[in-house]
């Protein structure tokens, strides 16, 4: 059987900040190729709608000996390379016009029976005819070899009380008392370390589930007309907060990484809750981050042109 086929110019909306391909482009194209080549040959989207099924991506294996440019014309070639019996390997492989190889790669695709949830034989819907005896790269995968000595293991203690209250009482509460017909509002406190991550693991991951949370009960409250919005507030001057605010070099830190150079008082933390509970009608869904600007303090890197 032929090898499918096209040729391709790549287009700026494809490319990054350096004009060539993002690699995030490239698997794009890989996707939209497998997609067309088993369509063609009678096991793509068709075959997959008709008998409840999909094909699964299990690994890639590239070779990448140039990215093509912006405006440039390539091609790219895929094909049936091998079927084994749970999975099928499909080969791809981008050369320029003159024939060179910019890209070499290989796929693992399994078939997933979408009503008993588990995977099939590929080898009774694979026929050979399919096949092309050749490889863009000269490997398999391979399993990952643990070595011998793992060293040390660190235990890494979860607080669970920062999930159970920050999180599940959360929900436990709100699911109970806030999705009701006469409710006006909702305010969840969530934390700026939800949107950033820079906080101990389980703290974050309890913010970062308040975050989602808001969205989910602002969508089930607004039949009623009611609006659900997290607060999320950076750094606080509470008596809680004494600790850093009272060491000079921590305390130091924390305001390089903050534009306003300070933290907020209890007071404007009220201000916002009223706002979001009592004044606003129509913002719901939203976390509202008030830290300061420190969650958008990242460096502006650009190329100099």
């Amino acid at each position: 059987m032929q090898k499918f086929e096209i040729k391709y110019r790549l287009r700026s909306a494809e490319c990054d900040r350096l004009n060539q391909m993002r690699l995030r482009s490239l698997f794009n194209l890989f996707q939209d190729m497998a997609d067309l080549h088993a369509e063609k040959f009678g096991f793509g989207y068709s075959f997959c709608l008709q008998n409840q099924m999909t094909w699964v991506g299990t690994g890639y294996h590239l070779v990448i000996n140039r990215l093509p440019k912006r405006d440039e014309e390539f091609v790219i070639e895929t094909w049936h390379a091998r079927s084994h019996l749970m999975t099928a390997r499909r080969d791809f492989e981008l050369k320029d016009l003159e024939g060179n190889v910019l890209v070499a790669a290989y796929s693992n695709w399994a078939l997933i029976d979408l009503t008993k949830k588990r995977p099939v034989i590929v080898q009774k819907y694979l026929s050979d005819e399919t096949l092309v005896l050749k490889k863009s790269i000269d490997a398999e995968f391979k399993k990952v070899i643990l070595p011998q000595d793992m060293g040390e293991a660190v235990l890494l203690q979860v607080r669970k009380d920062d999930i159970d209250i920050n999180l599940k009482a959360l929900i436990h509460i709100t699911e109970k008392y806030g999705i009701q017909n006469d409710i006006h509002s909702i305010l969840n406190i969530g934390s700026a370390s939800g949107h950033t991550g820079s906080e101990f693991p389980e703290y974050c991951a309890s913010k970062g589930g308040v975050i989602a949370y808001t969205k989910n009960v602002a969508l089930r409250v607004a039949q009623y007309g009611a609006t659900c919005n997290s607060l999320d507030p950076g750094g606080v001057l509470t008596p809680l907060n004494d600790c850093v605010v009272n060491d000079k070099k921590m305390w130091d830190e924390i305001m390089q990484q903050t534009p306003l150079k300070r933290w907020a008082t209890p007071k404007e933390i009220a201000q916002w809750a009223y706002f979001l509970t009592v004044t606003n009608k129509f913002c719901t869904g939203q976390s509202i981050i008030v830290d300061g600007g420190e969650s958008i303090n990242s460096p502006f890197v650009w190329p100099n042109i």
